[in-house]
Parts: structure tokens; C-alpha cells; sequence
């Protein structure tokens, strides 16, 4: 399902580019956003570099999303879907431009990308959120998400189904 795009009422979602690393380094090298990873840790241009040309592109199981505002154009952020299989696949998400949080484009995020992954079959959604990320695990709860287990390392695993 690569190279797809498409829109949400106030967003539009188009698959990631190489074009992209410097939006996706900045965020991901935000302490605030990078603290609740399972590597805490600023991300390299090269790393993401290698990640993206060695490994995203081979994987049939992934696809990350930039997070476009329509009105400047501004990339504010990233939904992904991963671990795609028959009928499950997991979310994950993060607004990286820290003046577009709390107005609900991750929320919107993920409900748009459920709309679209269930036109094509699925029905069961994960997503992995550390348990101190209380703002993350209020917005997945919004978008129907129930905790389903305890993971290692002080990760919550929660699941929606739409069947």
C-alpha cells in the first residue's frame, strides 16, 4: 500500500520521502517527543538515512505518513501504520511541530488513517504507547483504543476493533 495518499477534514497525509529527513530528524530529536520512544534518543540524519534507503523502502509491512496542514502547507507531523498483516496492523503517531499540539490533529490522524486501512480489509488496530505518555494514552482512548497488556520496559499495548 505504499505511495498512497489522501485527506482528512483539516489534513493531508502523503507517504514520506527522502526529502523529508530534515522534519523527521528535527522531531524526533525533540526531548519531549523522543522521551516516551523505546530508544530515547536524539535520531541522526544518517541514521535516518540508512533507516529510510536500507530498510523502509524493502519493507512491505510499513508505511509512514507526513502530516501535511493544508493552509501553509507545513509538515506538522508523522502517522505510520506497521506490522501490516491479514487483518491487524499497528499505529503509530506523533505531532512534532510542538505549536499544532493539543488541537487534535493526532486524533484526527490516527481516525483517518483507520478509515482508510479498513477500506482495504482491516480491522484490528494496535498501537504501543509508554505508560508515562499520559497526553498519548488520553488520545488513543479518544479514538476508541482499550488497553489490552502490559509490555516491557513500561509500555502499554492497546487495541481497537472495527468489526
Amino acid at each position: 500500500m505504499k505511495t498512497k495518499s489522501f485527506k482528512s477534514e483539516r489534513l493531508i497525509f502523503r507517504e514520506i520521502c527522502i526529502e523529508d529527513t530534515e522534519y523527521i530528524v528535527k522531531w524526533r530529536s525533540t526531548p519531549e517527543i523522543y522521551e516516551y520512544f523505546r530508544i530515547p534518543e536524539p535520531l541522526a540524519t544518517e541514521h535516518h538515512i540508512e533507516w529510510f534507503n536500507t530498510i523502509y523502502l524493502n519493507d512491505e509491512t510499513r508505511v509512514e505518513y507526513i502530516i501535511i496542514h493544508p493552509e501553509s502547507m507545513t509538515p506538522i507531523g508523522l502517522v505510520g501504520v506497521s506490522n501490516i498483516q491479514e487483518n491487524s496492523l499497528q499505529i503509530g503517531y506523533l505531532i512534532g511541530e510542538l505549536s499544532f499540539q493539543k488541537q487534535g490533529y493526532a486524533s484526527e490522524s490516527i481516525n483517518t488513517v483507520i478509515e482508510e486501512y479498513k477500506k482495504t480489509g482491516l480491522w484490528c488496530f494496535f498501537a504501543e504507547i509508554h505508560s508515562a505518555n499520559i497526553a498519548s494514552i488520553k488520545t488513543i482512548e479518544k479514538c476508541g483504543f482499550r488497553f489490552d497488556i502490559e509490555q516491557e520496559n513500561d509500555f502499554l499495548l492497546y487495541k481497537k476493533v472495527c468489526k
